[in-house]
């Protein structure tokens, strides 16, 4: 029989799982801070809820979602908010 506890922790599960779908936006992505980061991110919320963004050292086997822009153009940032 599963106690009150193991049901509470199951039901949180389904709650997260319905209510994280927001995606989490890291800038300077594959510099110091963040090539370190973004993988922990990655293997803690899914590569397909982490958005890399930078514009330099990009590398070409990097798994998860990846967007080069300059953070200064405020269009193209927006443009990734949408």
């Amino acid at each position: 029989m599963q106690t009150i506890l193991s049901l509470t922790k199951d039901f949180r599960k389904v709650l997260d799982s319905i209510y994280m779908t927001k995606k989490i936006l890291v800038t300077g992505a594959f510099g110091q801070i963040g090539s370190e980061l973004v993988p922990a991110l990655q293997k803690k919320h899914g590569s397909d809820n982490v958005i890399a963004v930078g514009h330099h050292n990009i590398p070409k086997d990097f798994a998860g979602i990846v967007e080069s822009v300059e953070i200064t153009d405020g269009k193209a940032v927006a443009s990734l908010l949408k």
